[in-house]
């Protein structure tokens, strides 16, 4: 598994994005090889948070399917240490994929983090025509 992580101030975000955003909140998504958590993995797991005035955005790589057991520790090292989980259309997708992954994969604390601290991030806007 490798990580990379960028960084760049908060200063370049729209104001209302730094409005919303906050130090506790941990914004994530997965991206998996197929639709099926029972014959599919997950090769990445994107992360954005604040660190005081710094926006960091941290992307986990599982180069094997042997890498997703670390993948997953190192995400839940992380939500561990946000206590809002945001996602956007994760309940229908990336949720229940992580929640089924064989128990060898997850461990039980990550179960309880995403059942009791999961938020989904809803974009109401309106189009241009």
């Amino acid at each position: 598994m490798f990580c990379e992580k960028n960084t760049f101030p908060i200063k370049i975000l729209p104001a209302f994005v730094r409005d919303l955003l906050t130090k506790e909140m941990l914004l994530f998504d997965i991206e998996t090889t197929g639709l099926s958590s029972a014959r599919d993995q997950i090769y990445c797991i994107g992360c954005g948070y604040l660190d005081g005035t710094e926006v960091c955005v941290e992307l986990f790589f599982a180069e094997s399917p042997e890498d997703e057991k670390e993948l997953l520790n190192a995400f839940s090292r992380l939500a561990d240490i946000h206590p809002v989980l945001v996602t956007f259309n994760g309940t229908t997708f990336d949720i229940p994929f992580i929640k089924n992954e064989p128990s060898s994969m997850r461990s039980q604390p990550m179960l309880w983090i995403l059942q009791q601290r999961i938020h989904t991030l809803t974009f109401i806007g309106r189009r241009e025509s």
